[in-house]
């Protein structure tokens, strides 16, 4: 089994600033096993590549910092909302 783990935290730099922790669905490798007894690179390549978007999912990466800061405010609403919900408009 492969499990992504993304963490996108508060503040790198800053000690024990908080961290989201975010955890994927767990993927058999068992078809990647059997393709590896074919084709290992051919293998190698769509495990690396599945990774890849396991990791895309529970990591996600900003076009710039701006918009990485706007998450960051929307996200502090939302925590700091009634059992994490976004407040009603």
């Amino acid at each position: 089994m492969t499990v992504a783990v993304g963490l996108t935290y508060d503040s790198k730099t800053r000690f024990r600033s908080r961290a989201l922790v975010r955890i994927a669905e767990p993927v058999s490798i068992s078809r990647w096993s059997e393709e590896y007894q074919v084709d290992s690179q051919k293998a190698v390549r769509a495990f690396t590549d599945d990774v890849a978007r396991q990791l895309a999912e529970v990591s996600p990466t900003y076009p710039s910092w701006a918009q990485a800061v706007k998450v960051s405010r929307i996200a502090e609403v939302v925590v700091r909302s009634p059992k994490g919900r976004f407040p009603q408009m």
